[in-house]
């Protein structure tokens, strides 16, 4: 039974064998490796530094304004005819309802961004 397990010398070719990573590291220059640190701090977080905190957007006014909010202030403005006319859908033209709107615009990437452009244009 002495040949069944054998003790693994720490100095062996296969402990100081370097690991994958830290290759990888040794050929990425120092400034073009990942920012790992949250704004204004020093605690890595595997997030961009860059990034703008989620309590202000200077350059988006639509922020924090929801779809069904959005849609509700133009049927209230223009109510679904004019609005039907503007971006001639179906759920603005025949049988017109918030939900179905909402739905719809959820879906479809197109016509929100018109929904969206014609509210931005009003502000």
């Amino acid at each position: 039974m002495t040949g069944l397990c054998r003790s693994v010398n720490p100095t062996s070719p296969i402990h100081s064998t370097p690991t994958l990573a830290s290759k990888v590291d040794e050929l990425i220059p120092e400034n073009k490796k990942p920012h790992t640190q949250i704004m204004g701090t020093d605690e890595p977080s595997g997030k961009n530094s860059d990034m703008i905190s989620p309590s202000s957007h200077p350059h988006d006014p639509m922020h924090g304004i929801t779809l069904e909010s959005i849609l509700n202030r133009l049927v209230e403005r223009h109510g679904w005819s004019e609005m039907g006319r503007r971006i001639p859908i179906r759920c603005f033209l025949y049988d017109p309802s918030v939900k179905s709107s909402l739905k719809f615009l959820r879906k479809t990437p197109w016509a929100r961004e018109k929904v969206e452009d014609w509210f931005s244009e009003e502000l």
